[in-house]
Order: structure tokens, then sequence, then C-alpha cells
């Protein structure tokens, strides 16, 4: 059974990230329905900050739709970002998810892995700035999947690992994509 679901979710992952390279709206949706997915077999398989991403990803997967679908319907990519940006943003993703790890460990949360929470706010990071449209976007999301692949295979997740494996893939055929879009203009 959580074969199946784990196969549903990979099914609307790949939908999604098909949807998002195009920058269409539907694919927040398919976003939505992959994270419920994944919330499943993530609570099943006791991955606590996995499954606590995903109901994150719900939620900006909401707020992406409403955002592509209504605000930024003409918008392009862009890259508004430099490196001073991206070392803070990395700096700051360190700093919270030491900062968690202490709050989870003072309140016996001990279920949570350090890494998982690391790779969790960074996908966060992604989505958000993939709701802005911000070509770098993808840069975190090629090495978030990298690692989420190499942490699935570890935790027995070979589809799961399979799928990250490939995601990092496409995620830079996305950014390829996304360049291309932001040229254009």
């Amino acid at each position: 059974m959580l074969l199946l679901v784990e196969l549903i979710s990979v099914a609307f992952t790949l939908l999604y990230l098909y949807y998002a390279s195009r920058l269409k709206p539907i694919a927040w949706i398919l976003g939505i329905l992959a994270s419920v997915s994944a919330m499943i077999l993530f609570y099943q398989q006791q991955l606590f900050g996995s499954f606590y991403l995903n109901l994150i990803y719900v939620i900006q997967g909401g707020i992406g739709f409403f955002n592509w679908k209504f605000i930024q319907t003409q918008h392009q990519p862009r890259q508004s970002l430099n490196l001073k940006n991206h070392v803070m943003l990395v700096f700051a993703l360190f700093v919270l998810t030491f900062g968690l790890m202490k709050l989870f460990t003072l309140f016996n949360f001990n279920e949570f892995k350090t890494i998982d929470v690391f790779l969790a706010m960074m996908c966060v990071l992604a989505t958000f700035l993939e709701i802005k449209k911000e070509i770098s976007t993808w840069y975190y999301w090629i090495i978030a999947n990298l690692l989420y692949g190499c942490y699935y295979f570890y935790e027995a997740l070979i589809v799961y690992a399979l799928l990250s494996l490939f995601l990092s893939v496409f995620s830079f055929k996305a950014l390829f994509v996304w360049k291309r879009k932001m040229d254009v203009l």
C-alpha cells in the first residue's frame, strides 16, 4: 500500500515540475496533490521532518497558485538575488536549522533529524523563490534534490530516492527553460 502512495506522489510531483518549469499555475494544484500523498507516506515512515515539509508545501502551493494565477500572470522569471544574498540565505538556513533542533531537543521532539530539517528549510526557501519566479530557485532545487536522493536511499525509500535524483536533473533543465524565458524579454 505504501508503495502505491509513493508512486502516486511521484506521478503528481513529476507533473507538478513539468508545469512549473513552463510557468503554468496548474503546477501548484498538482504539487498540492503530490504533497498530500507524500504526507501519508512520510507519516507512516516516521519521517516527520519530511511530513511537516509537505504540510508547508500544501500551504505554499495554495499561495503559489493564487500568485501565479491572479497576481503574477504576466511576470516572467527574474534574477534579482546576488551572491551576497544567497550566502546570507544559506547562513540563515543553518542558523534556523540548528535553532529548530535546539528547540526540538528542549521539547523532546527527538524524531527530527538535523539533515531532514535542514533540507526541509532549503525546500521551503526554494518554493518561496519559485512563487516569486526567481531563477535561482532551481539552484536550490538541484542541490536539495541531490541531497534528498542520498538521504532517501539511506532511509530505504528507493522510489523517492530515484525521484529526487531525477528531479535534480529535471530542475537543471527547468533552470535553462526559465533562463530562456527571461532572455526573451
